[in-house]
């Protein structure tokens, strides 16, 4: 009878423990949906602009680097596009699947780090990344920043929580799955890749998994990628689309000379706590790894040491990455901050874990921590509308705020359906009307490395003859276009400190 009560605990713990990590997952959906601040008054960011359009435009059958020219794989536009024909095309629906990733990518976090520094650990670090003000925009900003990580986490995920691997294990194809996806939506998940081929290398038969897993994260990027811009494997098109994709990233030091990893390093995540803990943690395994006395997935008995090269590794591969690129854009700053977190986390684990309590002070400091964190994440519903209000009155102050009259303009003077070229392509989506594909996606580093012009405008306004033109974010296409503009028989209706709208007088 007692045997049998056992067994029926133990079975009811498992199913518990599974439950509770479901769970989670649409917790943290819910609550980030809550408390997260209403930015729809807001462009959080110029490229949120691009992503809007390059969904509608794939919704319309224009295909990748043929039709349309990106300087980044299209898989985030094609999930955009399915999210869109589910819930409607419109900009906070598109910033509802950037939430859905945050959630994943929480989610993936705590369990990650409970099970190596146990619980309290995990939901430090959901309340670090929760309560940085960067973290939080991005969590409601239509862009691939967070998507990438939340799938390279969930990559990672899925091979630590499947237990003994083999080389036919479902678990390393799935894992290799999630990595290509992530690799599509942002070529910077390869710099998650080197961890994730030393977590496998780690295991029995590891030079095998490294093998198998490799091969799936490749089958599955080429198979994706034919599937969805196969104009990647037209030899005619070759030269140009790797210009796209990976020269035009890196520009001349003199362009924009402050965008380096220093100044992203001082400006957005040097958070001196944070910092601290994370090197502390890297010492600390760094001086387990010399006395040699851990294993993959346990703790250092004598000194508490939650102990995971994978955010140590990936941390050093985003350094060095971005220590040569040029330049380095605010919105890189969460492949420094998570696993800088993480690694902060685990500090946190080894000093309120159960470990190494010697004397009443010391058990006593840990208690009063203890209550501390779980104080603070108690307190989150409202220190996050506090810091959105912040975040609030930052975009106000930037001039994020969507121009409402220019709006009602386009609408007024544009025709059903009306057609635009403009270098803002947030404001035809909104407002409803076409833009040329091959002229859809502008921005600053295509023109400053000749990928684009001020002759791709007028080429465009000769070949489409759109009813609208809008200048809206290049001040030297305002100086250059405007005598153009009235040849072609185009007068202004609209101007405001940022905005700058054209029609074409009927014939």
């Amino acid at each position: 009878m007692k045997a049998n009560s056992v067994h029926l605990i133990r079975v009811l713990k498992t199913i518990f423990d599974r439950s509770i990590y479901w769970v989670l997952l649409p917790c943290f959906f819910i609550a980030l949906v809550v408390l997260l601040p209403d930015f729809s008054q807001f462009e959080i960011d110029t490229d949120e602009g691009i992503q809007v359009i390059l969904a509608q435009l794939y919704h319309q059958g224009y295909t990748f680097f043929s039709q349309v020219k990106y300087d980044h794989f299209p898989f985030f536009s094609v999930m955009l596009t399915g999210w869109f024909n589910l819930f409607g095309y419109q900009l906070q629906v598109g910033r509802m699947m950037i939430t859905l990733f945050v959630a994943l990518l929480l989610w993936c976090l705590v369990l990650l780090i409970q099970q190596r520094a146990g619980w309290l650990a995990a939901f430090t670090a959901s309340l670090l990344l929760l309560l940085d003000g960067q973290f939080l925009l991005m969590s409601a900003s239509l862009m691939q920043s967070l998507p990438f990580i939340a799938l390279g986490l969930a990559s990672l995920l899925a091979i630590r929580r499947s237990g003994p691997l083999q080389v036919g294990s479902v678990a390393v194809y799935v894992s290799a799955a999630l990595m290509a996806m992530a690799v599509m939506v942002k070529l910077f998940a390869v710099l998650m890749v080197p961890a994730m081929l030393v977590e496998l290398a780690r295991r029995p038969h590891g030079g095998q998994l490294v093998l198998a897993w490799l091969a799936g994260v490749l089958f599955v990027l080429l198979l994706c990628t034919w599937m969805i811009a196969p104009a990647l494997y037209d030899p005619a098109l070759l030269h140009e689309n790797i210009r796209y994709l990976l020269l035009h990233h890196v520009q001349p030091k003199q362009w924009m000379p402050d965008l380096t990893l220093l100044h992203l390093l001082a400006k957005k995540i040097l958070y001196f706590p944070i910092l601290v803990l994370a090197i502390i943690a890297m010492l600390r395994m760094y001086g387990s790894l010399r006395l040699n006395t851990h294993t993959d997935s346990q703790v250092n008995s004598k000194r508490g040491i939650p102990f995971d090269l994978f955010p140590l590794i990936w941390l050093l591969c985003v350094l060095v990455a971005l220590l040569f690129m040029h330049p380095v854009w605010y919105h890189y700053s969460p492949m420094l901050l998570v696993p800088l977190v993480w690694l902060a986390a685990l500090s946190v684990g080894a000093f309120v874990g159960k470990q190494h309590r010697d004397g009443t002070f010391d058990g006593w400091l840990r208690q009063g921590v203890r209550v501390m964190l779980w104080a603070l994440i108690l307190l989150l519903p409202i220190m996050i509308p506090m810091r959105g209000e912040q975040i609030n009155t930052q975009l106000v102050e930037a001039g994020s705020a969507l121009d409402e009259q220019l709006l009602t303009a386009i609408k007024q003077h544009g025709e059903s359906p009306c057609s635009m070229v403009t270098d803002r392509p947030i404001y035809p989506f909104i407002a409803g009307c076409s833009v040329p594909a091959d002229h859809a996606v502008v921005s600053e580093k295509m023109l400053q490395s000749g990928l684009q012009s001020e002759d791709a405008y007028l080429r465009a306004i000769d070949l489409h003859h759109p009813q609208l033109v809008l200048l809206a974010r290049y001040s030297q296409l305002k100086q250059n276009l405007p005598s153009e503009l009235k040849q072609r028989g185009y007068r202004r209706i609209y101007i405001s400190e940022k905005a700058w709208l054209y029609t074409r007088d009927p014939d």
